[in-house]
């Protein structure tokens, strides 16, 4: 008797597992899929989770009904209750069961200033009912939304570009002349400014002051 009672405690529950997903700052549009897994996929009916997730890193751009739940008629709402914290309900106004699969798709905007690294996305207060309203059993399991820079060391980006000073630092002593021949640039360029500004007629300053216009952008 024993042996049975454990196996359909066994049986009477399911998982929801967010999925995976690898995206750089200021990227938008990064998927986790949350999926419904168990052996009484069957017999679920309707879903309610919260989606919890570093606020600092990310934010929450949309949340789309996925295949299963949308192949079984259903409806998914969501709403933020804090920053980092959105609920999600999917249901219907029938007694459908969903099937295993993909329920919904988190789609995730990262903030431009977030670090790299690996930040959870997990799920709380869920709540999994039948065809009837009676709870099924049902565990969230922790997703990962991984933040890389899009781009490695390259020219311009912490690596001498392959250019003059590149070749002259070949040579003994030919960083030194490469720093000297950046000064010498400097300074042509300041005495050219300086021989632009005496070719210019008088009153051409608007009344002696230089005036300096902003673009707007």
């Amino acid at each position: 008797m024993l042996v049975a009672i454990l196996t359909i405690s066994a049986l009477s529950g399911a998982t929801l597992t967010v999925g995976e997903a690898t995206g750089a700052p200021a990227q938008t549009g990064v998927t986790l899929p949350v999926t419904l897994d168990g052996e009484v996929g069957d017999a679920v009916a309707a879903i309610q989770f919260d989606v919890l997730f570093d606020a600092d890193s990310c934010m929450l751009g949309d949340m789309s009904v996925g295949k299963a739940a949308e192949d079984a008629d259903k409806d998914l709402d969501y709403y933020e209750i804090a920053p980092g914290d959105v609920r999600v309900i999917i249901a219907g106004l029938n007694q459908l069961t969903i099937a295993d699969g993909v329920v919904a798709d988190a789609s995730f905007d990262i903030h431009a200033d977030a670090l790299d690294g690996v930040y959870a996305v997990s799920l709380a207060n869920v709540l999994v009912s039948d065809p009837y309203g009676s709870p099924v059993t049902c565990d969230g399991i922790t997703g990962e939304l991984n933040v890389e820079q899009s781009g490695g060391e390259g020219e311009g980006e912490g690596e001498t570009p392959s250019g003059c000073a590149a070749r002259l630092d070949s040579f003994p002593g030919g960083g030194q002349l490469a720093g000297a021949m950046g000064d010498l640039a400097a300074t042509l360029s300041v005495l050219a400014a300086l021989l632009a500004l005496t070719r210019r007629r008088p009153g051409e300053y608007g009344g002696g002051r230089l005036h300096a216009t902003r673009t707007s952008r």
